[in-house]
């Protein structure tokens, strides 16, 4: 179903709870590249897409989760016939404060690119309620947020 989703979006176009414990250890954040693929977990969720001035990129943010893990992505999506520029864009889950970041890219014609964020661990028998973020600059400084979702290990 979550695939379907994503084809949908990609042919037509908060409260968050504390968490004190992630078995990630301390903050982090990674420079990761643009990819052509997302992560999996079993079960995802995403955001309504915005489109990004000038380039009408789209940009959803994602949260996927499952078996005491949870992990936020960002899709864009090109439907132009030419190349667009992708702004940076850092990601993560409000569960932790490690977060990624994909640089400025240009992105090829009628493509998708995924930012994937750090996938993070929950301890056993605890349970929080979750949502992915992006942040990015497009002309000014933009967010994004994914439902909320209860995510248990």
């Amino acid at each position: 179903m979550f695939r379907s989703k994503i084809s949908r979006v990609l042919g037509v176009g908060v409260a968050a709870a504390t968490l004190t414990a992630v078995a990630q250890g301390p903050a982090s954040a990674a420079n990761v590249s643009w990819g052509t693929g997302y992560p999996n977990l079993g079960n995802a969720v995403c955001s309504s897409s915005t489109v990004l001035s000038q380039t009408g990129v789209q940009l959803l943010t994602c949260i996927t989760w499952g078996g005491g893990k949870a992990q936020a992505y960002t899709i864009a999506a090109n439907n132009k016939s030419s190349s667009v520029l992708l702004p940076e864009v850092k990601n993560g889950v409000t569960a932790n404060s490690a977060t990624n970041t994909c640089a400025a890219v240009a992105m090829p014609a009628s493509s998708s690119r995924f930012c994937n964020g750090p996938r993070i661990t929950l301890p056993s028998g605890t349970c929080t309620t979750m949502f992915a973020f992006t942040d990015y600059y497009w002309f000014s400084s933009q967010a994004q947020w994914s439902p909320s979702r209860e995510v248990c290990a």
